[in-house]
């Protein structure tokens, strides 16, 4: 009724966060588009450009999320809309959802350049407080970390024992890979994202015992020599269970210095150390 009014960019940007947690995304992105075009050239209109991109990720429309991410990045004429190039602060954030977006759209090496870049940004400005307790610097750790995961869980050991060879180093690699970032990522103490780390590296352990106990075997073994397998191999797996059970006792501790003991994740933890304990008993008796 009033498009003319200095305050109609804002009226749009709030019918947006409206729609948006109503449960409507497409119609907040058209409500935040509106508000960056009255904003023009300002800061306002930087901050609706990123709602508009946070709006198709709550639509799951990670491709164009992502291509806006992009441009805020990279397009000159863009920047020149919203008020520049993006401050140390907003490019971490726009690195770390450019991230998030080609993960979730099925372009985890692209996603991993994202995640290199916000972790590169991070060690250059660690010393600014704000950069060094920023939950998009630990969440990306995070994510990165789940790419190496998702990887190393889809890889299952199969005959013959050639190819378990070359899938056991393959496997190793990359659980490797995964704990290390993991553990960058417990180091920053952010929550929720260092007990979700904490948690999934012992997780990481359990899928390993897991992926090792269901390895597949020569059909023709008897009962017995099946017995003797499974002994020997448990020989090798019992000490990562021990492990396993150590870093979700680490990871419970943890929440409790950090004051979230009643956390989704310290739960995890505990029940992940349950059954961990159960399995290392089973074994035992058997």
């Amino acid at each position: 009724d009033f498009p003319a009014d200095p305050s109609a960019y804002a009226f749009a940007f709030n019918a947006g966060i409206c729609a948006l947690q109503g449960g409507r995304p497409l119609d907040a992105v058209q409500r935040f588009a509106k508000s960056q075009r009255l904003a023009k050239g300002s800061r306002h209109a930087r901050d609706a450009l990123f709602m508009v991109a946070e709006s198709h990720e709550a639509a799951e429309q990670w491709g164009l999320a992502a291509t806006i991410y992009r441009s805020a990045l990279e397009n000159e004429p863009l920047q020149a809309d919203i008020g520049g190039k993006l401050g140390l602060l907003d490019e971490l954030e726009a690195l770390a959802r450019l991230g998030f977006c080609l993960r979730r759209g099925g372009e985890p090496k692209d996603a991993e350049t994202a995640f290199k870049r916000v972790e590169r940004l991070y060690e250059d400005n660690r010393e600014t407080p704000a950069v060094a307790e920023s939950e998009w610097v630990a969440r990306s750790y995070f994510e990165r970390a789940e790419i190496y995961y998702d990887l190393f869980a889809s890889i299952r050991f199969k005959l013959p024992v050639e190819r378990m060879q070359r899938e056991l180093e393959d496997k190793s690699n990359l659980f490797l890979k995964a704990e290390g970032v993991y553990y960058r990522c417990v180091r920053l103490h952010v929550k929720p994202w260092a007990l979700a780390a904490g948690f999934r590296v012992g997780a990481l352990y359990q899928r390993l015992i897991e992926d090792i106990d269901n390895a597949e075997v020569p059909p023709d073994l008897d009962a017995y020599t099946m017995e003797v397998y499974r002994d020997v191999l448990w020989g090798h797996t019992e000490r990562l269970a021990k492990r396993a059970v150590t870093i979700y006792e680490k990871n419970i501790e943890l929440a409790e210095r950090l004051g979230d003991s009643g956390s989704e994740w310290a739960d995890k933890s505990r029940d992940g150390k349950r059954k961990v304990e159960a399995a290392i008993d089973a074994n035992q008796l058997r």
